[in-house]
């Protein structure tokens, strides 16, 4: 026992960020006292070990069933919306209109940029701005395209909420995106 606890004291150090030089070592993992120790790699596992880079990792937790409920939930709100603007004799403006899956994919991404670089607290009118603004976000949609998509984004379906759950929200999502993890 004091063999194998002699044996993990260097990889700590390794692991502690305290050499230059990081590897990975085989680690022993003590269940619990009866039962023998279990050797594992640290790692990424279960398909995560042929992910090459940060898009392939994200596309493995939100995978592009979430974004189609998403797509869908959006799509139902996107036209209430509209239905009810036509009932009330407002006029239908050019960026009324439902989304697809490469549109929700640049709206999510727009708002990761965002947060990225800690642009989250800036008016929406000041990073569209001709003149300051950041060209990126142009470039990817109209202004006024982004405000009504982020006014109408869903995840799930008002009417179908459970009132007892306060998840009910975006349970469905949050069932999937845990699936997505445990694999």
């Amino acid at each position: 026992m004091k063999d194998q606890e002699q044996n993990l004291q260097p990889l700590s150090k390794i692991i502690d960020g305290k050499e230059i030089n990081i590897s990975y070592k085989l680690a022993l993992t003590m269940i619990d006292d009866r039962t023998s120790p279990v050797e594992r790699n640290p790692g990424p596992t279960n398909g995560t070990e042929n992910c090459k880079n940060v898009a392939e990792f994200w596309e493995l937790l939100f995978n592009q069933e979430i974004r189609n409920k998403i797509v869908e939930y959006t799509n139902k709100q996107i036209q209430h919306v509209c239905a009810q603007m036509m009932a009330e004799g407002k006029t239908m403006q050019t960026f009324h209109y439902e989304t697809d899956l490469v549109e929700m994919n640049a709206f999510i991404e727009l708002l990761y940029y965002s947060g990225m670089w800690k642009a989250s607290h800036v008016s929406i009118k000041e990073l569209w701005a001709r003149e300051n603004g950041i060209t990126f976000y142009r470039c990817t949609m109209p202004k006024n395209r982004f405000e009504f998509l982020a006014s109408t984004l869903r995840f799930d379906v008002k009417e179908n909420r459970s009132k007892n759950d306060r998840l009910s929200a975006i349970r469905e999502l949050w069932e999937i995106f845990i699936r997505n993890s445990e694999q």
